[in-house]
């Protein structure tokens, strides 16, 4: 069954585009995803229908085409391309209407799946690896944060170039609420596990795009649908956030020749624990094209940070204060401190620093230290206990807002 719908394109101009309703193509929480052409020039297009029960989604939906409309054209390489949208309005239901680039080669998670094969070589790998960099660089500089990038917001299309979609839950600076956002908490940062697990919220930024961007990488190289998948599978979130936040650990990256060490280096850049040692999706381009190392991206980041800046101009001395361990859950047998020290650095006077330091405790098992089974099992254990919670209100201290506090964060060891 076809039918035609008229569209408004990003220009303004008014298009006709026939949906084929036999050809469904994907679908998610919020709609449906059918084929379809430009009704006149007969172009392949992907066409979302969303169907719209209440104000929440309506207003998610003009911020999809808001942001669409402000990422199309020449220049945003690697980003789906908006074609036309329509809101209609009917005595059964209201639906959005989105026409966007057709991408032949499907999402990166049917290929992740084995839906499609064969899977891509080291080097296909890498190229899509910068690809997916090329397009969040242009988000970026836009202004824009994407908040959902995941395995399957990546469409290829048939030169098996990436397209970024998906931006249902993506937020403009300046103009949208940073805060309130629930992506995937699989790739969620380190500073956005520890707020929802704390009940709160914490601003999504480049950085957390960047953390997300290193788990997609490693998804690629090593062929996983997900990262943490043993946490995914339980829907384990306490074990999660002990695993990534409070044990600091990552999936393990492949050596050579299966992850080149330019892809690897990137990896463990874009997960790392303080979001502004994440490189930047330029930063991570470059590293993928050409022989730019960790160790450059490092020290840019550093003598381009504001902390960097104030440490080297004080010649304070960094003071640690002891500060008693919190009562352990029964089951715990053992603690692993993690010193923290966090510097608070003033927008308006770079050279006065106060430093301080914090000893909280690392709540773990005796038995568990390299088994996330057991972890798991102990957490289970643990959560009624208020340790967790107490644990919650220390690890706040790690994760400053630089925008809010004017603060940043310099870890000194972990042990």
């Amino acid at each position: 069954m076809q039918r035609q719908v008229t569209v408004t394109t990003p220009t303004n101009s008014q298009s006709v585009i026939t949906i084929d309703d036999s050809r469904m193509l994907g679908k998610g929480n919020y709609g449906k995803v059918y084929a379809g052409k430009v009704t006149i020039t007969k172009k392949e297009l992907a066409v979302k229908l969303i169907a719209v029960c209440g104000s929440k989604e309506k207003q998610d939906c003009d911020n999809e085409i808001a942001t669409m409309k402000l990422l199309t054209g020449a220049k945003f390489k690697n980003i789906i391309q908006l074609h036309g949208y329509d809101f209609s309005i009917n005595s059964f239901n209201s639906t959005f209407t989105i026409a966007m680039t057709y991408a032949a080669n499907g999402t990166l998670l049917d290929w992740l799946t084995g839906k499609r094969q064969p899977y891509f070589p080291p080097q296909q790998q890498k190229q899509i690896m910068r690809g997916i960099a090329n397009g969040l660089s242009y988000i970026h500089e836009a202004n824009v944060i994407h908040c959902d990038l995941k395995t399957d917001n990546i469409l290829l299309d048939d030169n098996m170039e990436p397209m970024i979609c998906d931006f249902g839950l993506s937020k403009r600076v300046g103009v949208d609420d940073l805060y309130n956002i629930q992506g995937n908490k699989l790739f969620s940062s380190p500073e956005l596990l520890l707020a929802i697990c704390n009940g709160q919220y914490e601003r999504h930024s480049e950085k957390s795009d960047m953390y997300a961007f290193s788990l997609l990488c490693w998804c690629i190289v090593t062929k996983s649908e997900v990262p943490y998948n043993y946490y995914d599978k339980r829907g384990d979130l306490n074990g999660l956030f002990n695993w990534v936040v409070v044990q600091n650990n990552r999936e393990v990256i492949p050596p050579e020749p299966q992850c080149p060490k330019q892809v690897a280096d990137v990896i463990e850049l874009g997960w790392d624990r303080l979001p502004e040692k994440r490189p930047t999706a330029r930063q991570a381009f470059k590293m993928l094209s050409d022989n730019q190392g960790k160790r450059e991206v490092a020290d840019e980041n550093v003598s381009d940070s504001p902390l960097a800046a104030a440490v080297s101009a004080s010649s304070n001395t960094l003071i640690s204060t002891k500060i008693s361990p919190l009562d352990a859950a029964s089951s715990a047998s053992s603690y692993t401190n993690l010193l923290i020290t966090s510097t608070i650095v003033s927008n308006t006077d770079s050279s006065n620093i106060t430093t301080s330091a914090c000893e909280s405790p690392h709540i773990q098992h005796s038995q568990a230290q390299h088994s996330r089974d057991s972890l798991v099992e102990y957490n289970q254990k643990s959560k009624d206990s208020d340790c967790f919670a107490r644990l919650f209100s220390r690890l706040n201290e790690v994760f400053i807002n630089p925008d809010e506090k004017k603060a940043h964060l310099y870890t000194r060891k972990i042990l």
